[in-house]
Parts: C-alpha cells; structure tokens; sequence
C-alpha cells in the first residue's frame, strides 16, 4: 500500500488545477498534471517503478505475448544505485505483481526473495529506459487514457480534454515547465528569491553527510517543487526529451549547480541517474 502522505498528494492532483501559461483560454481537469498553455499539460511528477509497472502489466495481458514484455524491460536490468549494493545487483522483471527480484538468487526462491512493487521503491523513478521504451510507455497512457474518458458519465466528460496524446515533452516545453515562466538567468531552479534554500534540488550534495554512502535518487513526490508546483524538473534523475539527444535537469549524482533548469548532458545510454516525465497533447478532433 502506498504511504498515507503519497495518497494526500495524488488527491491534491486531483482537487487542483494549476496553471504557468498566462494566456490559457480554456482550463481542464488532468489529475497529476500542469496545464502549459491551451493544448499542453506535463506531469507534475517523474514516472515511478509503480506506474512503469502497470504499463508492462496492462501491455502484457492485452498483448497475450509474454516475449512482448523484453521490448519494456528497463536496460540494463538492475538499478545500480549506491543503497543496494548490499542487496546485490536487483532486477526489475515482470510477474503478474510486477516485482523487484534478486538477480542472483531468482532461479532458486523468487518468492522468498522479492520486493513486491507496492513496497516503498515503488514510488521512486524508473530509470535505465531508452527513448524508445519511453515512448512505449507514452502510446500505453494515450490508448489508456481513451479508455477512462470512455468509461466517464457525459456530465463528467465536459472536465476532460476529448482527445489527448501523451509523448516525451520537447526540449522547449521542458525548460519553460521547469522555469515556471522565470528568467532562467536569476532564476536558475525555477523558484523565486532564496526559496531553493529550503527546497534545494536532490543531488550529490543531499549525500553529503550520509555516512553510509547511500545515493540514490528520492520518491516522485518528494524533492524540490517549482514555483508552478511541479516536482522534480531539477535534481533527482535526468529527464529524456522527444527533439534532441539530450537529458535535462541533472540528477542525485551531480553537484547541485548542474541540477538547473537549462544543465543538460548528452544522452548516450541508459543509466540508474536517468528517468522522464511525460506530457499531454489535446489533439484536433
């Protein structure tokens, strides 16, 4: 079950509307995300193990393909954060729970020996995805999407955008969500004054004084939170985006002024301090 805190927040998702665009003409009801502009949302938070989790579940059980699932899977298998090097090596893979397993000892007592994703690592970013499998994740949320749209009462529809597509956000969208709308050049966190003071993003500077060496990134819904009140956009994990090769935002292993809203790197392979979020696009009836 997910902690009581992780609850309060996704039903502030759902209460709350926020907004960073100014010239918004028309505002909708999407749970867990900002509204950009007119046509525009992006996710408050980073995609988590728990939702990447329902993916490759859905996916799997609509597909009947159980080789399908490989295609998802998180590459390289394992996490590779500094806290679990005392846990050996542990491999996302899927059951019908969707469960975190010991690599080493799967073949000889997978039940004894597995995390099951409602645990508390549940709620921290998926990382060690390609852009092709974000991008996998993203035509899952558009078909999934439709789906519940469907399913609402007509007096309920009016709430929500008819027709949405889901994809990695652009290099552009990211920055301007992550900014807020602020001058980047006074700006560098997307949060005004000294506020990153008390808000600071999740990098290698939170480790400093842990004397047990355990850096790892923190849950999606915890960490810095933006002016526009969207978590996460520097610090944590890096973030894929659709139009250049590029992750944004640094992550838990840099040093706190590279985790700003234009810090980016090249991306060249999968790795545990990369992640994404996503966005959502009205598309024209």
């Amino acid at each position: 079950m997910r902690p009581i805190s992780t609850i309060i927040f996704f039903i502030f998702c759902l209460l709350t509307l926020k907004t960073v665009g100014q010239n918004i003409t028309k505002k909708y009801s999407l749970p867990g995300f900002v509204q950009l502009n007119d046509s525009v949302f992006i996710s408050i938070t980073e995609i988590d193990i728990r939702e990447y989790g329902r993916f490759l579940t859905v996916w799997r059980k609509q597909s009947g393909d159980p080789n399908l699932i490989n295609k998802a899977l998180p590459s390289p298998n394992y996490l590779g954060w500094t806290y679990w090097n005392s846990y050996n090596k542990s491999v996302i893979t899927y059951s019908d729970q969707y469960e975190i397993i010991d690599r080493d000892r799967i073949t000889e007592q997978p039940k004894d020996t597995s995390i099951s994703f409602t645990a508390w690592i549940s709620n921290w970013p998926v990382v060690n995805i390609t852009k092709q499998q974000a991008n996998l994740y993203c035509d899952f949320r558009t078909t999934d999407y439709q789906v519940f749209y469907n399913s609402q009462k007509q007096k309920k529809k009016v709430k929500y955008p008819a027709n949405l597509v889901f994809r990695l956000p652009t290099n552009s969208e990211w920055i301007y969500a992550a900014s807020s709308g602020l001058d980047t050049t006074k700006y560098k966190y997307g949060v005004e004054g000294d506020k990153v003071k008390y808000s600071s993003p999740v990098s290698i500077e939170t480790f400093i004084n842990d004397t047990t060496e355990q850096s790892h990134p923190f849950p999606v819904t915890s960490g810095q939170m933006n002016k526009s009140k969207i978590l996460n956009m520097c610090g944590n994990v890096a973030e894929l985006v659709s139009d250049n090769e590029f992750v944004y935002g640094g992550s838990f292993l840099d040093p706190t002024a590279n985790c700003t809203v234009t810090s980016k790197k090249l991306f060249t392979e999968p790795k545990s301090n990369i992640g994404f979020r996503i966005v959502a696009v009205i598309r024209n009836e």
